[in-house]
């Protein structure tokens, strides 16, 4: 089956090709966030590779959204305070709190993508040794990376929970000269 991972035979490295998911759900730099929301609702996902035109241009995760709406609430909070000062000083420095989620839910409207993604995407290649990504994923507190090709199209995706499955399945014992437990987890 083309979607299965390759079977690494007894005694050889794994490579991130072992473990991937070869079919990755994907989004659109243009989606707008409260699609995106639903999609992570409906998927249930956490986070989504962002593809234009076949290459990766970014990930774009649920505490990426969290952060640009927090972003947009304290701007909201800070205009407002900023108004009423200057209109009427001697008025309480507390803004009007539906007002200011009206206007923050109008301007998440208009958010996509693009505007919660980050852009410097940490990604691997099909051929990287699987320990090398393990390194990788612990050193950077990653949880899932993309994997593209040499022209930056997005192949596959491995997650740190591909990587528990192969050594639930012994298929990381089977490599022990290269890609041990041990070796991952050191």
């Amino acid at each position: 089956d083309d979607n299965e991972p390759a079977k690494a035979a007894p005694g050889t490295m794994l490579t991130t090709a072992d473990a991937m998911q070869p079919e990755v759900e994907t989004v659109r730099p243009g989606v707008g966030l409260i699609e995106l929301e639903r999609r992570f609702m409906t998927l249930g996902r956490t986070g989504f590779p962002v593809v234009a035109e076949g290459r990766l241009v970014g990930v774009v995760s649920r505490s990426d959204v969290i952060r640009v709406l927090a972003i947009e609430r304290s701007h909201e909070e800070q205009l407002s305070d900023f108004y009423r000062a200057f209109e009427n000083p001697s008025a309480e420095g507390d803004a009007d709190a539906k007002d200011i989620e009206a206007r923050v839910g109008r301007r998440a409207e208009g958010l996509t993508a693009r505007d919660a993604m980050s852009r410097n995407v940490v990604s691997v290649r099909r051929d990287q040794p699987l320990d090398e990504v393990a390194r990788l994923m612990l050193d950077a507190h990653i949880h899932r990376l993309p994997v593209v090709d040499d022209a930056g199209k997005l192949v596959g995706l491995v997650t740190t929970l591909d990587i528990v499955r192969l050594l639930a399945e012994g298929r990381l014992v089977e490599a022990k000269g290269d890609v041990s437990p041990e070796k991952l987890l050191s």
